[in-house]
């Protein structure tokens, strides 16, 4: 790694400790690690952060087969289930540790960095609601997939992030008809 990038990811990591860090640091601490990590989890985050639009990748897997069970269930009325989360906090947030202690920082404080794992969780979250998602549609129906806003859940059984994927139909299918439908699926827990 370049000197001038491991001082940069130095200081990304005291931001972060210091809970003075906002999408851009996390945004460049991806853009750094997507290169220096073996961790698939970063690598796929990192990728999703860093593209307008993402056409592979775990994440937009998981996100083409919620739409296609969507699409399934407005054309056939058939049941599905959101199985999730994608990646849970606790993965993302333990992933993005290894993979700096990996890089032997020496600043880096387990606890602090822990510490700002949900805020960090909260970040990517915004940063990837700018990607569209590429779909692979046989018969195109969906016109375009993006995430399209992010709630904080917290209480009972479900804590994390919901996120809502929003997606725009071509023609109408049953009662549905052309237009940004939201359909929910949750990414983050912790």
């Amino acid at each position: 790694m370049k000197t001038n990038t491991l001082e940069d990811l130095k200081e990304i990591v005291s931001r972060i400790q210091n809970d003075n860090f906002s999408g851009v640091e996390i945004r460049s601490l991806l853009t750094i690690l997507r290169w220096h990590t073996n961790s698939e989890i970063i690598k796929d985050l990192a990728h999703f952060t860093t593209h307008d639009d993402r056409d592979r990748g775990v994440i937009q897997k998981n996100i083409q087969e919620l739409v296609n069970k969507f699409l399934n269930f407005i054309e056939s009325g058939e049941i599905f289930s959101v199985t999730g989360p994608i990646f849970s906090q606790i993965d993302i947030i333990n992933q993005l540790y290894i993979s700096l202690e990996d890089l032997d920082l020496q600043n880096l404080d387990k606890d602090l960095f822990l510490k700002r794992g949900s805020k960090i969780m909260l970040e990517i979250l915004k940063i990837i609601a700018e990607t569209e998602i590429i779909l692979s549609d046989p018969k195109p129906k969906i016109k375009k997939c993006c995430l399209s806003s992010i709630e904080s859940v917290k209480g009972g059984a479900l804590n994390g992030y919901i996120v809502y994927f929003c997606y725009e139909l071509i023609n109408p299918i049953n009662n549905f008809f052309p237009g940004m439908l939201k359909i929910n699926g949750l990414m983050a827990n912790f």
